[in-house]
């Protein structure tokens, strides 16, 4: 259905009320990969749109998800000083969504970050070191080794475009 230009995905059946509070709008990249997280947001029960929500649905968290920093959209995103998060964040929703069903999202971390807004930056400098640790969490060296993996992974992804 649509409401407004915002048009709603049913593709995906809910199965975790963890981002109930949540719209997102996913970025075109490829198909099968944008299709893949607009199921995985409604996974997690997040309200999917199709276009960036802006200031609409009060209430609501709204993010960004991007998978490719040179399309235009993204571009769009940057000037108009959106946080874009990148859909790994997802995964990490689901793995600790099936965990724990009644589990709180990951917080948003640098690692997570395609694009930062100044106000997100600011926040980010006072829990963050240069390098994207914690100050306050503790990270293992398996976790610092996901995380590069994870960045990997995403620029192997944007060259294939």
């Amino acid at each position: 259905s649509i409401l407004g230009s915002q048009r709603y995905f049913g593709g995906g059946a809910k199965r975790f009320n963890m981002l109930d509070d949540y719209v997102i709008y996913v970025l075109p990249c490829r198909e099968d990969l944008k299709r893949e997280c607009e199921e995985r947001a409604t996974d997690l029960g997040a309200k999917v749109v199709a276009s960036d929500p802006g200031c609409l649905y009060p209430g609501k968290i709204k993010l960004v998800i991007g998978t490719n920093t040179t399309s235009q959209h993204f571009v769009k995103c940057k000037e108009r000083d959106r946080d874009v998060v990148c859909a790994s964040w997802l995964r990490e929703c689901l793995g600790a969504a099936i965990e724990d069903p009644d589990a709180e999202p990951p917080e948003l971390e640098p690692v997570f970050m395609l694009h930062v807004s100044e106000e997100k930056r600011q926040d980010f400098l006072e829990k963050f070191d240069i390098f994207g640790d914690s100050y306050t969490r503790r990270f293992g060296s398996q976790c610092n080794l996901d995380a590069l993996l994870d960045k990997e992974q995403a620029w192997e992804e944007m060259s294939d475009h």
